[in-house]
């Protein structure tokens, strides 16, 4: 059987037909769904491109995993400049399909689900975010938020469709609450259903050791976020922190791992606030096990951001033993405890929390335990099963149906 997976991936496609991305998507991701199907089809946005010599990319097609191009666009503009276009490319993606499932929210898969929620074929979503965060954010402009409204919407009414078979979620409460599915609203069955369960792809082999904080002097702050393209992931706030603790005599210095066109600003930033000495940009990193190395050199980390869904860097970096500090949004409260939750732009907190940990290796000590007891329940091997299991389900449908 074959599954068409609906997801929001760039996609680029070389002129002796590879297929490459630059994060997350690349071929690995795609195998999860082995253990139920023969075939994926990646339904995704798909732009020529000759790949520069030293950039960091993931192949994404190879055995049993073909590529459905989409139009490419970016952003809400070219969408709507282009809609016909988009259209066009996204009809008759599921023929031959036997299952559809959707990873939302992305306007590919919306305007994919609203092309075929009529399909005869089983359909599922994967909910891999929460819009509501964009709604009630200041930081947004008022056309930004009229525009993650119209999403927040269209997802809401999704997973409430008969027509949608299962719904799976990264969050245990948090994303049921704000997009229930139809087996929820009315009753569960054979041909509704839920679950839950993070999309992270995180192997055992990387789960740390408890670290040790006592007597220490010097502080390595970790931050992780792939594409630095906007303000929303917390980089300002922790630089404006950062400042803030070393005038309080703390010898500390932050780490940023991933690369975009926001860095400029940034460094110009911590340069301005006088602590570009202890800002560094180290840039993408090839490999998983690259961006494992960094964490477990770290001593602690901290994501300030503004939206999430369940954040795998968090998870990536509690497996590294490592205390956590981020903001009190989508599932992000399901996994750390009150105490380490500060508003997204709210640098002051950042900072009396940050030194608060500093002046407590106890408290530190005994985090780094617990998070790493966290991460293990987010490896592949325990998250896999939970996988099939909703996999299985829409497979059965088939014959049902």
């Amino acid at each position: 059987m074959k599954i068409a997976v609906v997801c929001d991936a760039h996609i680029f496609r070389t002129s002796n037909n590879e297929y490459w991305c630059t994060s997350v998507y690349g071929y690995s991701f795609f195998q999860r769904f082995f253990d139920v199907f023969e075939k994926v089809r990646v339904v995704a946005r798909v732009k020529e491109k000759e790949l520069p010599l030293g950039e960091k990319y993931l192949r994404v097609d190879g055995p049993n995993v073909e590529i459905y191009p989409v139009f490419f666009f970016q952003g809400p503009r070219e969408f709507l400049s282009h809609i016909g276009a988009v259209i066009s490319s996204l009809h008759g993606f599921e023929k031959s399909c036997d299952v559809v499932l959707y990873r939302m929210p992305s306007t590919t898969a919306q305007m994919a689900y609203l092309m075929t929620r009529q399909c005869s074929q089983p359909k599922g979503i994967e909910v891999v975010y929460n819009l509501h965060d964009e709604l009630v954010d200041s930081i947004l402009s008022k056309p930004r938020k009229i525009i993650s409204w119209l999403n927040h919407i269209c997802v809401r009414n999704a997973c409430a469709d008969r027509k949608i078979n299962g719904v799976a979620y990264v969050t245990k409460r948090t994303l049921q609450e704000y997009y229930p599915s139809f087996s929820r609203i009315n009753k569960p069955d054979e041909l509704h259903f839920e679950s839950h369960y993070s999309t992270i792809q995180y192997s055992g082999k990387y789960i740390g050791k408890p670290k040790k904080y006592k007597g220490k002097k010097h502080w390595l702050i970790s931050h992780v976020v792939i594409h630095i393209q906007s303000k929303y992931r917390g980089h300002e706030t922790m630089i404006r922190a950062l400042k803030k603790v070393r005038e309080n005599g703390f010898d500390a210095e932050i780490e940023f791992i991933g690369d975009g066109p926001m860095v400029p600003h940034f460094k110009n930033l911590a340069d301005q606030l006088g602590v570009g000495n202890y800002v560094h940009f180290i840039g993408l990193l090839p490999s998983a096990a690259d961006v494992n190395r960094h964490l477990r050199e770290a001593d602690i980390f901290v994501y300030p951001t503004h939206f999430a869904g369940l954040p795998r860097v968090l998870i990536e970096a509690m497996g590294a033993a490592l205390p956590c500090i981020s903001t009190p949004v989508a599932g992000i409260p399901e996994i750390l405890d009150p105490e380490d939750l500060v508003g997204p732009d709210d640098d002051k907190a950042l900072a009396k929390r940050l030194i608060e940990l500093f002046n407590d290796p106890e408290y530190l000590e005994r985090k780094s335990r617990e998070n790493l007891e966290i991460a293990k329940q987010y490896t592949n091997e325990i998250l896999q099963v939970k996988r099939n299991k909703f996999y299985e389900k829409l497979k059965k449908c088939v014959k049902i149906k």
